[in-house]
């Protein structure tokens, strides 16, 4: 995954990039993962699979350099 990488910092999670943010990134349940920008928890995105947040945030990223 071109996006996501282990956090150097905290055990277990994940840190994301996309959409010009920092996302973080850590499994919340049986199945479920779920990432929130560094600068605001509000804003989430949830997937079953790693993989599924990656590609998330990869489109996110994608629509972010259309607008712009």
């Amino acid at each position: 995954m071109h996006n996501v990488e282990k956090s150097a910092f905290r055990k277990g999670e994940y840190v994301g990039y996309g959409a010009g943010a920092v996302w973080h990134i850590r499994r919340v349940g049986a199945g479920l993962w779920r990432a929130h920008p560094v600068e605001s928890a509000l804003n989430t995105i949830t997937a079953t699979t790693l993989r599924g947040v990656s590609g998330k945030l990869h489109l996110l990223d994608i629509k972010t350099r259309a607008i712009a």
